[in-house]
């Protein structure tokens, strides 16, 4: 494996440094230079507007696009999952509409630690020790996001380590001709925001500057958030056709931490809606006053909260020419955070304080090379290497109010390594376009998993797994396509399901931890008339094996195991229609479904076979209105079908019932109109978007319901 690594990255060096053999091969095209999206908005003033846009190319139809223009309307959310909330497929699990809380994004059913969410094409995807966040959607503002690039299920062989799909954030690149945005907005909740965007060049180089300020009190009790972003990408044409491109992100976050509120505390409030209580993070912290039952003074309330600090960089060099393109990343993830909580009945006083670092020298580096030729038909041939270091620092307490906890509590956690994972993979893929009805697509990667914890139980992981996967495409007719595709895929068990599979409960006749692997069957069928009118239609079938499950309440936390199977079945319908007087309708429906088998350890597996909180059914649907350089208006609706949700002891039989998350309907208006508008593009803009329309308190995830109808309003200018 380590062999295979090694020809792959000397290979890419080779190839970089070496251009004059690949200039002897073929002349240079100089209409293929590559071209960021800001250059090309510089030749083309009048960009298509679609809400999503479905790639066009064969390769690529199982692939949506959430536009820059999707992402700069003015939206109550102002991170980026908040963007894919319209999308067939996607199940949005939020706490609150803006703020810090894990698992807030499912592709296809599949949760943030079975899909892979990427940042300019690297791995997002972290430790989640210290409160289960694998993707920290709150460090992901989008004043610097030029588009989403959100591929489904069984999607190519480039990406590892996923079931459900891949979501990619594309950044901004600089500009030939200056390019200035400033938006200020405010409205409910206290709520306000701030971003600029910049970007310029000179010479050889390219450059982006982004700032952005949010700030909420948020609806449910002590939910408020402060978050400040500052990024920035510089890019240099270097000799041989080289571009060398970095950049850094840096986010804070100050967060309150949702306080209990129902009328059993004798703290309740009632101006505040009714919810659970969510301290963010973890470990968890045990008060002697806190939990049903035991509300009392020795528990945390008003004031607490988290400061949070996470930075990532990368480096990137690449080089396009001759058919042939190839890029070197490496990239680098730190995150510190500091909690604290106060005492429920005096917000001064100060019980616990204690810093984290949920992600400690997070690294990992990839290669990708793409050639394109003919022979028997055009091929698309790519290839390319990665590899993801994953670790996580300790906890320390630096100030403790000792009568608070009980006295077996211990808050402090020693510093384990900073690398305790390790994943490898190496793929190959080819894109045969056979002819002009027919399209081939077959891949293979390798991926490797190491896992080696510090502590004298824990056991040395060393797995590894081939992925093949194969595509048949093909146009019947005019405008039309059908592909079928299937992909044998694999996930390795992340840092906690590691860590709590040896430090957690142990049932008898235990077998070891094993990868999850998937059988995926997707069939896909659409039709286009010019740029007029589209529908797609798609189904799926995922046997997932050896599904790795968590139930907590096992002594002395929580148990990880292995279930038999997982079937996950779905049918997803798109259409969009333009129509005269610049409008557009859209529409799509998901139908789903989960059900699980040979679950031996979850005692309420009796009243019910499916993964709960899944909706079964979904509607989408919109109706936008566009004139060029005038009025823009929107009108959604999001319907999310019946949920149910288990609550209870999973433990002990008869302890568990199943409660309703109710169907919602959700409606939301935009407007934006331009008060001065000039030819070579400048404009200010005022703009209005109104969400929740019905003013329901719908609930995401059980235990918190979401805000009623809220707006913001503001001012976008464009330099």
């Amino acid at each position: 494996m380590k062999m295979l690594i090694k020809i792959s990255l000397l290979y890419s060096l080779c190839v970089l440094a070496c251009p004059a053999w690949l200039r002897a091969s073929e002349p240079e095209d100089k209409s293929e230079k590559s071209m960021s999206e800001n250059d090309k908005r510089d030749n083309d003033l009048d960009d298509s507007t679609e809400i999503v846009i479905t790639a066009k190319r064969k390769s690529d139809i199982e692939q949506s696009v959430i536009s820059s223009d999707e992402i700069n309307r003015e939206q109550f959310s102002k991170t980026a999952e908040g963007r894919l909330q319209h999308l067939a497929g996607v199940d949005l699990t939020r706490k609150s509409v803006s703020g810090n809380d894990r698992g807030k994004v499912l592709l296809r059913g599949l949760d943030e630690s079975r899909i892979l969410v990427l940042f300019d094409g690297h791995s997002l995807n972290g430790a989640g020790v210290y409160g289960g966040y694998f993707v920290d959607w709150s460090s992901l503002s989008v004043e610097d996001v030029e588009r989403i690039d959100i591929y489904r299920g069984a999607a190519s062989v480039k990406y590892g380590n996923t079931l459900g799909g891949v979501v990619n954030i594309v950044t901004k690149e600089g500009s030939k001709t200056p390019r200035t945005t400033i938006r200020v907005s405010g409205g409910s909740l206290d709520s306000w925001d701030a971003q600029l965007s910049h970007s310029w060049g000179f010479g050889p180089l390219r450059y982006n500057l982004s700032l952005g300020h949010n700030e909420t009190d948020g609806d449910l009790r002590n939910s408020y958030l402060k978050r400040n972003t500052i990024s920035g990408k510089v890019t240099l044409l270097l000799p041989f056709e080289l571009h060398l491109s970095t950049s850094a992100r840096y986010s804070t976050n100050n967060c309150g931490m949702t306080v209990y509120n129902k009328p059993d505390s004798p703290y309740y409030d009632s101006s505040k809606p009714e919810s659970l209580e969510s301290s963010l993070g973890g470990p968890y912290v045990k008060f002697i006053n806190h939990g049903y039952g035991r509300w009392g003074s020795l528990d945390w309330g008003y004031g607490s909260h988290w400061d949070d600090g996470r930075s990532q960089f990368d480096l990137t060099l690449s080089r396009k020419v001759a058919g042939l393109d190839v890029s070197a990343t490496a990239y680098l993830i730190e995150q510190k955070r500091t909690e604290y909580f106060f005492a429920i009945d005096d917000p001064r006083h100060l019980v616990l304080k204690r810093e984290l670092e949920p992600e400690k020298h997070n690294w990992g580096w990839r290669t990708d090379l793409k050639k394109t030729f003919d022979g028997y038909g055009a091929h698309t041939l790519e290839a390319g290497a990665e590899g993801t270091y994953l670790g996580y620092g300790g906890v320390t307490v630096m100030e403790q109010d000792e009568s608070y906890f009980p006295p077996s509590a211990n808050q402090t956690i020693p510093q384990p390594a900073s690398k305790i994972s390790m994943l490898h993979g190496i793929y190959l893929q080819d894109q045969w376009h056979v002819s002009d009805w027919l399209d081939l697509d077959a891949g293979l990667r390798f991926d490797n998993f190491v896992a080696d914890a510090p502590e004298e139980n824990a056991p040395h992981m060393n797995d590894s797994t081939f992925t093949p996967r194969a595509e048949v495409s093909i146009s019947p007719w005019d405008g039309g396509h059908v592909a079928m595709r299937y992909r044998w895929s694999h996930r390795f068990p992340n840092l906690p399901e590691y860590f709590w599979w040896y430090s957690g409960y142990q049932p008898e006749d235990r077998k070891s931890l094993r990868p999850e692997s998937a059988h995926m069957f997707e069939l896909e069928a659409g039709h286009e008339i010019g740029k007029k009118f589209s529908v797609t239609v798609r189904a799926y079938h995922y046997m997932v094996n050896d599904y790795i499950r968590w139930i907590f309440g096992y002594r002395p936390s929580r148990v990880i195991y292995n279930i038999d199977s997982v079937d996950f079945s779905g049918f997803e319908a798109e259409a969009a229609y333009s129509l005269p007087y610049h409008l557009e309708v859209w529409a799509n429906y998901t139908w789903q479904m989960a059900k699980k088998s040979g679950d031996v350890l979850d005692n309420s597996s009796q009243l019910t076979d499916e993964l709960t909180e899944l909706p079964r059914n979904k509607l989408n649907m919109g109706i936008a209105y566009k004139e060029k350089d005038g009025l823009e208006a929107r009108f959604t609706a999001r319907y999310v079908d019946l949920r149910k949700v288990v609550v209870g002891d999973l433990t002990t039989p008869g302890a568990s019932h199943l409660e309703n998350l109710e169907p919602f309907v959700q409606l939301d208006v935009f407007a934006s109109y331009p008060l001065l508008h000039y030819s070579d593009g400048k404009e200010l803009r005022v703009e209005l978007a109104i969400q929740n329309l019905l003013n329901q308190h719908y609930v995401e995830e059980y235990g918190f319901p979401m805000p009623g109808l809220v707006f913001m309003a503001g001012m976008r200018a464009s330099l």
